[in-house]
């Protein structure tokens, strides 16, 4: 097995340097098809992680009226305090809701100064308990509150993410049909090189049949021609995607992090890495076989 192997690997790499022309035209069209699918899979990774954290701190924001009292905003306070699912709520008045304002949008602050009044009404923050049943509590909770009288609005963070996250898995889905379509054109690509690579040598594949050469030995230097030249367009795109996300993360990394609350921004794991090559060896070797088969 040792002898196949080292005899099918050698003929395949002297296959590749004779007719190295078209086997680049199947080395970039493998590594497009890797990076589609290894950039679909970065870009899944980083946002479901920042999804989850948005979905631990989710919020439920509660707007009282322009004006409200003092004694309106007890009675919404004392809602909140008997409601089921909520963890915690702070109150912010309009003057911390225009500093928060001026903090975390500065150059917007003197639009905010010019407008000679406060613009942001009074409010409660709230935190709700995380569960399967949160979205049903945050509803019957937005009643409570809008039966006082006292409240303008009341916005759901959790929507808002459910929604994004209905985005996300559609995109995931269309990145994964494109990455499906450039993996079937990378297959059919290395085919084609290796079928041509067959007929060039038709007649010298013909003869050792003849001499009763076993098939898996005329099969198995195409089979490694595939599996090199598979594995080699998934390295080379892995290696491109890690230098431009090295790159992405030297410039924006560290306000990707402060924005969304992440201890760090991602690249894909080992396992997923070597999961990649490993597919890509597998849809090589059999794009291989595909290319030498033929019967006795």
């Amino acid at each position: 097995m040792m002898a196949l192997l080292q005899y099918s690997f050698s003929e395949a790499i002297l296959s590749l340097r004779r007719s190295w022309r078209t086997s680049v035209f199947a080395l970039v069209t493998t590594t497009a098809a890797v990076i589609v699918a290894a950039t679909a899979l970065l870009v899944s990774l980083n946002l479901r992680e920042v999804f989850a954290r948005l979905s631990a701190a989710s919020e439920l924001t509660v707007y009282l009226k322009q004006g409200a009292s003092d004694l309106a905003r007890e009675r919404v306070d004392r809602v909140l305090v008997k409601a089921d699912g909520v963890t915690s709520h702070q109150f912010v008045s309009p003057k911390d809701a225009l500093r928060r304002f001026s903090t975390d949008v500065p150059e917007m602050a003197s639009l905010a100064a010019s407008l000679g009044e406060n613009p942001f009404p009074a409010a409660f923050e709230v935190r709700l308990a995380p569960g399967a049943d949160g979205e049903a509590a945050a509803r019957t909770l937005t009643t409570a509150l809008r039966e006082t009288g006292d409240v303008e609005d009341v916005r759901y963070d959790r929507q808002v993410i459910d929604r994004l996250l209905t985005g996300l898995t559609l995109s995931e889905r269309i990145g994964g049909v494109l990455a499906g379509v450039l993996a079937l054109a990378a297959v059919l690509t290395i085919t084609s090189v290796l079928r041509l690579s067959y007929q060039t040598r038709y007649n010298e594949i013909s003869i050792l049949y003849l001499v009763g050469a076993p098939p898996r030995a005329i099969r198995g230097p195409f089979v490694a021609e595939g599996v090199i030249q598979a594995v080699l367009g998934a390295f080379l795109a892995i290696t491109i995607l890690a230098i431009a996300f090295q790159t992405f993360r030297a410039h924006y990394g560290q306000v990707v992090i402060d924005a969304f609350g992440l201890s760090d921004v991602r690249f894909l794991p080992p396992l997923w890495i070597a999961g990649l090559l490993m597919l890509s060896a597998l849809v090589g070797g059999l794009a291989g076989l595909a290319a030498a088969w033929r019967e006795r």
